[in-house]
């Protein structure tokens, strides 16, 4: 019992701390994604330690360690609590001058009646779709009739995208950032108070073996994107299925480059992906919006058929100047 703890423990104090290190590999990025389950089993040792073992020098050193090391990842975990401080502020106005809502929708699902159900109930300005294929695109008839503009790029990758838009688009872009097979979508639309907003939808490629290759590529997607929305100089919201957590190394320094703040600080989690599995619930759907937006509405939207919740952002653009 007293070796079987310690292991375990040491253990989990080394992969909490591997990812702490500037290691840009796909392994290192899913032990990122495992904080707050660390934290839990950490916790869990620290007692067990505490309560069953004999008292030692080694015991009072692992007690030390797992305190420092649930100390470092409680950290990063706390910004999203109500403990924290909001990162967009709430707006105080009667109605939000643009709401997106974002659904990653699964390959293989084709439950269009849950999605047009979605639309119908939070009547979104700009609707975001992520994994669409053909199959979707024969199905979305209806969306389209919803919308009044749209863009659509059915792969059968898993990388397709889908933008629908409530007015009419001032541009519209399918980019390749980064690769030839990854799109995102660029568009410039307006607010309710006439003001023009450019929208990104992006979904780079996950952290997994197979797309190792991809881990600085997604970085420079986020370069790319920042350089975008420089230059536009005007209000920004990006949005998709990021394959990253909130608090990775990699969604803060996108989050700087593109000059972007994230609904979620100060208000909670909202894990989006599994949607059918409590235990294995992370937060790897993002709608991130620039330093022009207050937030009158942020919420998780489940969608019958997807591995994913999707999420909803309703803002407000503040007065210029």
């Amino acid at each position: 019992m007293e070796t079987l703890i310690y292991a375990l423990t040491y253990v989990f104090l080394l992969f909490s701390v591997i990812p702490l290190f500037p290691i840009e590999r796909w392994w290192t990025r899913f032990l990122e994604s495992l904080r707050p389950l660390k934290i839990i089993i950490l916790s869990v040792l620290f007692f067990l330690i505490l309560f069953l073992l004999p008292w030692s020098g080694f015991k009072f050193i692992s007690m030390l360690l797992i305190t420092v090391m649930v100390t470092v990842l409680t950290r990063e975990i706390i910004l999203y609590t109500a403990f924290s401080r909001c990162e967009i502020m709430d707006s105080t106005e009667k109605e939000p001058h643009i709401t997106v809502l974002l659904h990653n929708i699964l390959m293989s699902n084709d439950n269009i009646d849950a999605l047009e159900r979605s639309v119908d109930l939070h009547d979104p300005d700009i609707l975001l779709l992520i994994e669409f294929t053909e199959q979707w695109q024969k199905l979305a008839d209806g969306l389209r009739d919803r919308f009044r503009d749209y863009l659509e790029y059915p792969l059968e990758s898993g990388y397709g995208l889908a933008l629908y838009s409530r007015k009419k688009l001032k541009e519209k872009h399918i980019r390749f950032l980064v690769k030839e097979d990854i799109p995102s979508v660029d568009v410039i639309t307006e607010g309710s108070n006439g003001r023009r907003i450019r929208v990104f939808g992006i979904h780079p490629a996950p952290p997994a073996p197979q797309f190792e290759y991809d881990t600085p590529t997604k970085d420079q997607e986020g370069y790319e994107v920042a350089k975008l929305i420089r230059k536009s100089k005007i209000p920004a919201i990006v949005a998709g299925d990021l394959n990253d957590i909130n608090w990775s190394r990699y969604i803060k320094r996108f989050k700087m480059d593109c000059e972007i703040l994230d609904p979620r600080i100060g208000r909670g989690f909202f894990p989006t992906f599994h949607a059918n599995r409590l235990l294995i619930n992370y937060p790897l759907d993002h709608i991130f919006a620039s330093k022009d937006f207050d937030l009158y509405n942020f919420e998780r939207v489940p969608l019958d058929g997807s591995d994913h919740h999707g999420l909803k952002a309703a803002l407000v653009l503040r007065e210029e100047g």
